[in-house]
């Protein structure tokens, strides 16, 4: 096992910072792996899909509520899904309804096969009530 110090030297293993990179990538990559983000077309979420990808994910699965393209963002600027060897799929779907819950669950077992590796739940949901009411 390795040991990487404050000096960015890595103990036990590679020592340059570019075969610390490679090293971690093999080490916590998810080559054929399978990873879902709920909300993960903006923010977070789609940090969260890219950093999959760059780990080499085999397939990202994502949701939002409103109609999405993996071209587009929001803002109409380029989504840009430079990962060749990762699969990306979105489906829109509103998870905080169960029926659209089961629906994505369908929709993960029809795309993966049921495999799942990685989850983040990174749904953004608002109920809006008073303190007190809560």
């Amino acid at each position: 096992m390795s040991i990487i110090r404050e000096d960015r030297r890595v103990v036990g293993g590679e020592s340059s910072k570019s075969s610390t990179s490679k090293s971690l990538a093999a080490r916590f990559g998810l080559r054929d792996k399978t990873c879902v983000v709920t909300g993960g077309t903006r923010g977070l979420g789609k940090a969260m899909c890219d950093a999959f990808g760059e780990m080499g994910a085999k397939h990202v699965i994502t949701c939002s509520r409103k109609g999405w393209s993996p071209q587009k963002s929001d803002d109409d600027q380029k989504f840009g899904w430079t990962h060749e060897n990762t699969e990306f799929t979105h489906v829109e779907r509103d998870v905080s309804k169960e029926r659209d819950r089961d629906a994505f669950v369908d929709d993960i077992k029809r795309k993966c096969d049921g495999r799942v590796d990685g989850f983040v739940s990174n749904v953004g949901y608002n109920i809006r009530k008073t303190t007190a009411a809560y």
